[in-house]
């Protein structure tokens, strides 16, 4: 309805408007106070815990005589010689699904995906090394040789 300044609006028609205005003020009104009470008596509870996942190898090493014993910090000291190495998944590890990381001085070298069977190879120390073997979360695509039957070289001669 559109009036013109000359024309006086009648009362059902100004009863229309501020009806809709009043109902529309009122409906705001609502929601916000509704939004006021939703936000100041929520209660974010405690009992949740939320934990990460963690991912742990067991890495065994044997020479020809015996298994070779790791060293404090997990590493191990390998005088010249044919290592086999085996490597899975712990059994305390929450992960699905890790690789492992072998380091030495500034080689390192990525294992295949470790998800619950034991990776194992053969490890000839060309030199006395230090070997360390670290377990990672995920998967690793930088290394993608098969680890079957694979014979790793450390040192150098």
């Amino acid at each position: 309805m559109e009036f013109s300044n000359k024309e006086k609006m009648t009362d059902k028609a100004f009863s229309r408007i501020m009806l809709s205005s009043i109902l529309a003020i009122v409906l705001c009104m609502a929601a916000l106070c509704s939004t006021s009470y939703a936000w100041f008596t929520t209660s974010l509870g405690t009992n949740g815990q939320l934990t990460a996942a963690n991912f742990d190898i067991t890495v065994s090493v044997t020479d020809t005589a015996a298994a070779v014993a790791a060293e404090e910090d997990g590493s191990f000291i390998l005088p010249a010689g044919e290592y086999t190495v085996s490597i899975q998944k712990s059994a305390n590890a929450t992960a699905q699904r890790g690789y492992a990381s072998i380091r030495c001085g500034s080689e390192v070298f990525y294992t295949q995906a470790i998800d619950g069977a034991t990776i194992e190879f053969t490890l000839i120390a060309a030199s006395e090394v230090q070997a360390s073997f670290v377990a990672e979360i995920g998967i690793c695509a930088l290394d993608d040789r098969g680890w079957d039957d694979l014979t790793l070289t450390l040192g150098t001669p």
